[in-house]
């Protein structure tokens, strides 16, 4: 029988050297019951969405927190998290920093507090409820034929079921070695006109995703 947990961390990766500052971050994390599933891309080939999927079928957190790989997380990340989940149940990012080694250049997310649209919610660390996720299907597997677009894809569904989004700015989160200093093997994969006709189709509700 599977242990329900407060909250399920998720990291998928296609690089496992990442995954080090993830775990030393939890691992000095205030609040404690949480596990960790990660999903390592061994085969080279785009499946961010179908792991995103695997990882959430595996979860029993109430609530899910998504944390990239080379991110680290404060250690009352998970702690400020659970408590605006259980204040309100929504959809939350916070500020990531990428650091290099004379200082770390913070996101447009450290100026940013409170209620912010759909659009700009981003997993390279936030939360979601679990229970909202299955509601709305899931990740799309059909953006990993291309690449990204994959936050505003979640964040259209659930903002038509009628979740509200914000930015927790006191949670600051450091990117070690992030996609800006790491080769990515995907990007020329891309595709900007394919992701928003998805989000189009969405909208005029010609398309139903359910995957989970």
């Amino acid at each position: 029988m599977k242990m329900s947990m407060d909250v399920s961390v998720l990291t998928m990766t296609v690089r496992p050297e990442g995954l080090k500052p993830v775990r030393e971050a939890l691992l000095k994390q205030t609040f404690k019951n949480f596990e960790w599933l990660v999903d390592i891309n061994w085969t080279g080939e785009v499946d961010f969405n179908k792991a995103t999927n695997r990882l959430l079928r595996r979860s029993s957190g109430e609530l899910i927190v998504f944390v990239q790989d080379y991110v680290e997380l404060p250690p009352d990340g998970l702690q400020k998290l659970w408590d605006a989940h259980q204040n309100k149940p929504a959809f939350y990012t916070v500020p990531v920093g990428h650091y290099d080694d004379e200082e770390t250049k913070w996101d447009w997310r450290t100026n940013v507090s409170g209620k912010i649209p759909w659009m700009d919610w981003e997993i390279d660390c936030g939360s979601a409820p679990r229970s909202a996720l299955f509601e709305i299907g899931g990740f799309d597997e059909e953006l990993d034929k291309h690449w990204g677009y994959d936050n505003p894809n979640v964040a259209l569904r659930a903002e038509m079921k009628g979740y509200d989004f914000f930015c927790l700015p006191d949670i600051k989160c450091r990117a070690y070695n992030h996609n800006k200093h790491q080769k990515h093997e995907f990007r020329h994969l891309q595709n900007v006109d394919h992701a928003n006709l998805r989000l189009e189709y969405i909208k005029q509700g010609i398309i139903d995703i359910h995957y989970l």
